[in-house]
C-alpha cells in the first residue's frame, strides 16, 4: 500500500449552469484555491461529489482532471456502483491515472451473500492495481466478509473518525458516508472543502468551532451545503445535478455569516 497521510479534501464535482455537463474550468479553480490551503491530498466522485448522478464516462473524466490539476498532490477515487464490472473498470482507470487509493462501498443497493460480497472485494482488488479502501456506510459488512477478505493485501478497512480521537471532525454519527473516515495516517472529511485551516488546526489538536456547519452538512446536505459555501468564498461550482437544489433565501445568507464569522 502507497503511503496515506494528511488531511483529504473530497472534493465538489462542478457542473455548468444547466447542470447538463461536468465543468473542467470551475473544477480547476476548485484544485486551486484547495492547493492554496493545508489540504494534502483529494478525493474525487465521493457523496460530496454527488457521484450517484455522474455517469462512468464523466466520474473518469474529473479523475483525468484531478491528475491534471492536483500539482502532485495524491488523491482517492471514489469508485462504488452496483456492478463489480463497473467499479473494476473505475478503478483501473483510477490506477492508470496515479490514484493512491481506490474507495470501495459495498453496492448500496439489494442483498448480498457473504461468498457474493467477499468475491465483489477480492475480483476488484486482485485486478485493479491499486489498494482498496473499504467504507462501509451502512454497516452491511459481516465478520465473516471481514473474514474472507483477512488475507487479501490490498484491502484495507476504513474506521469512522471516533474511532481515532476526531470525532468533533465527524458530520454524521460513525462511518455513514464514502469521504468522512480514517485510514492509515489519512483524515478525510468534507469538512476540509469549506474549512481547511480549522480542520487541519483541530487534527493538530487546537480547538475550532465546526459544530455550526456540522449541523448544516447533516440536515441540508454536503452536496448542497459545500456548493453554496465554495460560491459564498468566490469558487462557483455551477448547482448541484437535479433533483437537488442550489440554497438560496435566509438558509444561504445564514451560511454566509457562518463562513465569514468562522473565516
Amino acid at each position: 500500500m502507497q503511503t496515506i497521510e494528511g488531511l483529504f479534501a473530497p472534493l465538489a464535482t462542478p457542473f455548468t449552469d444547466d447542470a447538463s455537463t461536468i465543468s473542467e474550468i470551475r473544477f480547476a479553480r476548485q484544485i486551486r484555491y484547495l492547493l492554496n490551503n493545508p489540504v494534502d491530498g483529494f478525493i474525487v466522485g465521493s457523496d460530496s461529489g454527488e457521484f450517484a448522478t455522474v455517469s462512468s464516462s464523466e466520474r473518469k473524466q474529473l479523475v483525468e482532471w484531478t491528475a491534471r490539476f492536483a500539482n502532485g498532490k495524491p488523491f482517492m477515487v471514489h469508485v462504488s456502483s452496483l456492478s463489480t464490472a463497473v467499479s473494476l473498470d473505475l478503478a483501473q482507470h483510477a490506477a492508470r491515472y496515479g490514484a493512491r487509493a481506490a474507495i470501495l462501498m459495498p453496492p448500496f443497493y439489494g442483498d448480498y451473500t457473504t461468498d457474493e460480497m467477499v468475491s465483489f472485494y477480492r475480483t476488484i482488488a486482485h485486478h485493479s492495481g491499486v489498494t482498496i479502501v473499504i467504507v462501509d456506510p451502512q454497516e452491511t459488512i459481516t465478520s465473516e466478509v471481514r473474514a474472507g477478505l483477512a488475507e487479501v493485501p490490498e484491502v484495507v478497512f476504513a474506521k469512522p473518525l471516533q474511532d481515532v480521537r476526531y470525532g468533533m471532525l465527524s458530520c454524521y454519527k460513525g462511518l455513514t458516508t464514502s469521504d468522512e473516515f480514517a485510514v492509515s495516517h489519512c483524515i478525510a472529511s468534507p469538512l476540509a472543502l469549506l474549512r481547511p485551516k480549522q480542520v487541519a488546526n483541530a487534527i493538530e489538536g487546537e480547538t475550532a468551532d465546526l459544530a455550526k456547519l456540522i449541523i448544516l452538512e447533516e440536515t441540508l446536505g454536503r452536496a448542497r451545503v459545500s456548493k453554496t459555501g465554495m460560491e459564498v468564498l468566490g469558487i462557483d461550482l455551477g448547482p448541484p445535478r437535479p433533483p437537488l437544489k442550489s440554497l438560496t433565501g435566509s438558509v444561504r445568507a445564514a451560511l454566509k455569516t457562518l463562513l465569514e464569522v468562522e473565516g
